[in-house]
């Protein structure tokens, strides 16, 4: 009786683990366009940079997710997390002392690469391996969403009330606080029984690819527009308590996006979900494009962060469920994240020519191609491997 009970204890414990850094590992891209907007008045930076400074962080993320698929089930978790943990806070603790926009961006990217990417390479490898990693994700999400919620309504009167360095101090106290789970962490990642070390090239991976390459524009689009929200908002006049506030709001109805997700589920199978999410996302780009009240503001977020979360829920798993080796899946992390860095990096080189304003405008275009790419994986689908797309009774 005592045995159950004790084991019943350890499994919650090791799945509020897991919960915890699900949240962590995703937490700094909700808040990021606050806290480069910060950094951009705080350390003068012009749009452009941000953008640099925004692709770098997330170029060391993709490249990290990238390097651990092939030696994450071979060395120690509670070694990794302690590293990742480390290097996230220290970042995060000296980015207000940057005093160049060279040192910021070697900082970020450290941070990337050797912090919060290694976090949520740890925390995806360790998730997909459990009996119920729907479940585990979506209760991180909440979190996630929950904790970047609060701290996107704090920060501005953090910011304007106290040191505003207090903000990087608080995202390192955050990322810090994994140290706490490292008694919890299994001293290894279980290998995929099934796969093998084998990258062979057949129809599943061809569709797998497909589907990847599709997420890839996604994120395009998504980074093409999320890192200077707040760079928009500014220069349409809305203060930092609005466009705080207009972050948290839309965060927490990107969380009604996942639940509706949870609701559903396959019942109107996926690439009809995902058309409704695309065309939603497309809609809040183009009213980015205009000068914003906070009326609007409000709206574009809302509309932006409920697609966003609605759809991507339905693309991660037609990639599991496409990927009988296991092997690519674990590539998901680097996929967002070179397609988010990407993004942000064309919207930096756009700036100057365009303006702000018009930049999401970039985003509509890649969300054409991702919606091509899903629709020709939806019409070319000829087996189980394949059917990733379609409604299943």
């Amino acid at each position: 009786m005592f045995g159950a009970r004790r084991k019943a204890i350890n499994k919650y414990r090791n799945e509020i683990a897991l919960i915890w850094l699900c949240a962590v590992g995703g937490v700094f891209g909700n808040i990021s366009p606050f806290f480069y907007g910060v950094l951009a008045e705080q350390i003068v930076l012009t749009g452009t940079h941000v953008g640099y400074v925004a692709g770098a962080e997330l170029l060391g993320m993709c490249l990290c997710s990238l390097a651990v698929s092939f030696f994450l089930i071979r060395w120690r978790l509670k070694v990794l997390l302690l590293i990742a943990a480390s290097a996230a806070s220290v970042c995060n603790l000296i980015t207000p002392f940057a005093e160049s926009f060279v040192e910021l961006l070697v900082i970020r990217f450290l941070s990337g690469f050797m912090g919060s990417g290694l976090i949520y390479s740890i925390a995806f490898g360790l998730v997909t391996r459990q009996n119920n990693p729907d479940r585990l994700i979506a209760l991180g999400l909440l979190v996630q969403v929950s904790l970047s919620s609060a701290l996107l309504f704090s920060f501005p009167h953090i910011a304007s009330s106290f040191n505003w360095r207090l903000i990087a101090y608080i995202v390192g106290a955050i990322y810090a606080s994994t140290l706490l789970l490292l008694p919890l962490l299994p001293e290894r990642i279980a290998p995929y029984v099934t796969c093998g070390l084998s990258w062979r090239i057949n129809d599943s991976s061809i569709s797998t690819i497909k589907l990847l390459s599709a997420l890839f524009l996604f994120y395009i689009s998504i980074g093409t527009t999320w890192p200077f929200v707040a760079l928009i908002a500014k220069d349409s006049g809305l203060s930092d308590t609005i466009v705080g506030s207009g972050l948290g709001i839309g965060l927490l109805i990107g969380a009604c996006g996942g639940l509706v997700v949870a609701l559903l589920g396959m019942r109107y199978g996926r690439i009809g979900p995902l058309s409704i999410s695309l065309l939603g996302m497309g809609i809040s780009f183009v009213l980015f494009g205009d000068v914003l009240s906070s009326t609007m503001f409000f709206v574009a977020i809302a509309i932006l962060c409920f697609f966003w979360d609605y759809g991507q829920p339905y693309l991660l798993a037609a990639i599991g469920d496409s990927d009988n080796s296991g092997r690519f899946s674990v590539l998901i992390p680097a996929v967002v994240g070179l397609g988010y860095s990407l993004g942000s990096t064309i919207s930096g080189y756009l700036i100057p020519v365009i303006g702000l304003n018009y930049i999401a405008m970039s985003g509509v275009a890649f969300l054409v191609l991702s919606g091509s790419l899903l629709y020709s994986e939806y019409r070319s689908e000829n087996g189980s491997s394949m059917g990733s797309l379609k409604y299943e009774a």
